[in-house]
């Protein structure tokens, strides 16, 4: 699958290729019915190529800029997938296709940019984050999108409580990592002796252990900025929560003993944890900017939204999912007229303030209408209007 995540969004909004074109189709599937896939994509890129040839592009020049996405849908792997979309965009030297799980609108559109508000569900839930699977007897990282999941191992991460503390062997019944003073105290009995001062020994050693564990992630993560699913007994959920200052594991995390789940497994639940997390902070934002209505930190409709996105003062964009506003937008006057309907020259106007959000380092954020104040865009603003 070709998956696209919050990064490459930003970097898709930032090209300037014009004309740019963007090409999106809703995918059947399987068997039979990728030979319609097929020919409804080949009518796609009919209206694509008169598009291009009606703004002022000979036939050869349009060919040549839609002959990488004409490669690029030879791949039959593109077409053999289950139900959902496919997304092609195309400028001078550059192709690339999108895979989606979701419908896409049939839709060929050709402007100054690339058209990225259909894909913004996929680029959230396949934003990355990682997995910590910690436990005595393993530590393993795995770094997780939307429907992958590898292991990664940072420079310096333990393998394991014995082999960063030095301990030669242990006992296997301990492998379930229960933090219990019984468990502990089997333990020190192997490593130290008996005694109470034997198991704080093992206490401060596991304590160690973790800390180890979270400077190495704190150092190395290739994303820091990225959620982290702590998978764990709830004693060293504990610990790491003690040992972090930098990382912020998504609450509530993985309690348990993580040995009992495969990587593909502990990444699953992870990311229901992480959508969940994800839900939870758009609904405090819609929050936040109810807060702050009448402030002047915020922006409601496209006329306050493009300039201020233009300006690079929108912290969060929230859009609607369904629908489009078809208009004009004069930069220099920041001036904003909506059509009922389409009209010649006209852009999307929901689409325009996407990728300039998006171009200058803002976060957006799509949802279903219905949670949307009166069903519109609204944006949380870095600083409010001189």
């Amino acid at each position: 699958m070709n998956d696209l995540d919050a990064k490459d969004l930003v970097a898709l909004a930032r090209v300037e290729l014009a004309p740019c074109v963007s090409i999106f189709q809703p995918k059947v599937g399987r068997g039979r019915a990728d030979r319609q896939d097929r020919v409804r994509f080949d009518n796609l890129a009919r209206a694509a190529r008169a598009e291009l040839t009606g703004r002022g592009l000979g036939e050869s020049e349009a060919e040549a800029l839609l002959a990488p996405v004409l490669r690029l849908a030879e791949e039959p792997e593109l077409w053999t997938g289950g139900p959902g979309g496919v997304a092609f965009y195309a400028g001078a030297g550059f192709a690339r296709p999108v895979e989606t799980d979701f419908a896409l609108p049939e839709r060929v559109e050709v402007g100054d940019r690339f058209v990225l508000r259909p894909l913004l569900p996929l680029a959230e839930r396949a934003a990355t984050f990682y997995v910590l699977a910690l436990s005595l007897n393993q530590v393993r990282l795995l770094a997780a999108g939307a429907r992958s999941g590898e292991r990664i191992r940072p420079a310096g991460l333990p393998e394991s409580f014995d082999a960063e503390m030095g301990y030669a062997q242990y006992e296997s019944a301990v492998s379930a990592h229960s933090s219990s003073p019984a468990a502990l105290g089997r333990r020190s009995a192997i490593f130290h002796g008996h005694g109470d001062d034997d198991e704080e020994h093992l206490k401060d050693d596991i304590r160690h252990f973790v800390q180890r564990v979270a400077t190495v992630l704190e150092a190395e993560l290739p994303d820091p900025e990225a959620p982290l699913v702590l998978a764990a007994v709830e004693s060293l959920h504990a610990h790491f929560g003690a040992a972090s200052r930098r990382l912020r594991p998504v609450a509530p995390g993985l309690v348990g003993n993580p040995e009992t789940l495969a990587d593909a497994e502990l990444a699953e639940r992870a990311r229901a944890l992480v959508g969940a997390a994800r839900r939870r902070a758009r609904r405090a934002e819609l929050a936040r900017w109810l807060e702050l209505r009448g402030t002047g930190r915020v922006a409601e409709g496209l006329g306050a939204i493009l300039p201020a996105a233009d300006q690079a003062r929108i912290q969060a964009l929230l859009v609607p999912l369904e629908g489009e506003v078809w208009g004009r937008y004069d930069a220099a006057r920041a001036r904003v007229v909506a059509h009922a309907r389409r009209q010649p020259g006209d852009v999307e106007l929901l689409e325009r303030a996407v990728c300039a959000t998006l171009a200058r380092g803002g976060e957006v954020h799509a949802l279903p209408a219905a949670e949307l104040p009166r069903g519109s865009a609204v944006a949380l603003l870095r600083w409010a209007a001189a």
